[in-house]
């Protein structure tokens, strides 16, 4: 973890001993930081005082003279030591037209000393939504339309309880299907074995819809009898059957997005599970 505007000494050496002509070392907070003709090398990077706070990338490329090239890198936290006065977003609320509609969350934090920095992909950021059913939030402020309703998205500097929150309400104004669950979570089951749960969507809308394609992966796999239809007249209903099978022990998480001609991004359903051993 490092603090903005402070300077790192960076080494980079090659364990292999390989001759290297040229090492460029940089990252997106810092652009180019310094370049040497070989390694063992050490450079000085000066983190800017505005950076933006977050897990970022500090990468060192090195070419040999035939041109090759190869590439390390480790992360860096750029985090202030010290917790804001306040926290701000320009947008004051989300407001969707339909499901499967996104937008990023922008936020940012004024400190005492009246430096204000972006914080959205801070560490010290957590998010939630107060309905997932409506809408979810992920790591980063990405917030994406699930269903119609009304939620909140709930972001919080520093620790729960105790830190500094900002609530953004959230619309999602037509939901195009009615699903009969969005969340479907395959509980605990061995190894290479085998389950399925049943899910029904039907068109709410006043409009038809066509279902275009259907996908998932990792652990979990679906059959369904909706791609194969023609258009889904307001009302109608199809079926898709989620399977899971876990290949490792542990919480297994997926997700089912259904493609259609009105969604621009994929209207999605959360899949969860945990493998244990026979």
């Amino acid at each position: 973890m490092v603090r903005p505007g402070e300077t790192l000494t960076v080494s980079v050496t090659s364990p292999a001993n390989v001759k290297f002509a040229s090492v460029v070392i940089g990252g997106e907070a810092i652009g180019i930081a310094g370049m040497a003709t070989s390694l063992p090398a050490r450079f000085s990077v000066t983190i800017p005082a505005d950076a933006k706070c977050g897990k970022q990338p500090l990468s060192a490329m090195a070419f040999t003279a035939s041109g090759q090239e190869t590439t390390t890198w480790i992360d860096i936290d750029i985090e202030r030591p010290d917790m804001p006065v306040s926290i701000a977003s320009q947008l004051r609320q989300f407001i969707f037209s339909m499901e499967g509609h996104n937008d990023s969350l922008d936020l940012t934090a004024r400190f005492r000393d009246g430096t204000v920095l972006r914080v959205r992909d801070s560490s010290k950021v957590s998010y939630r939504s107060t309905d997932e059913n409506v809408a979810s939030v992920d790591a980063h402020g990405f917030v994406t339309a699930i269903g119609e309703g009304e939620a909140e998205i709930i972001a919080t500097y520093g620790p729960q309880p105790g830190g500094l929150s900002l609530s953004m309400p959230v619309t999602v104004d037509e939901s195009i299907f009615t699903i009969s669950t969005r969340n479907v979570d395959f509980g605990s089951q061995a190894i290479g074995t085998r389950s399925a749960r049943r899910i029904t969507i039907t068109n709410h809308s006043a409009r038809t819809v066509k279902i275009q394609a259907i996908h998932t992966g990792g652990d979990f796999s679906e059959t369904n009898s909706c791609v194969s239809v023609a258009a889904m007249a307001p009302g109608a209903s199809c079926e898709v059957t989620a399977t899971f099978q876990p290949s490792v022990a542990g919480i297994r998480i997926g997700a089912i997005g259904i493609d259609t001609d009105v969604h621009l991004i994929p209207v999605t359903l959360t899949l969860t599970g945990t493998g244990s051993k026979p």
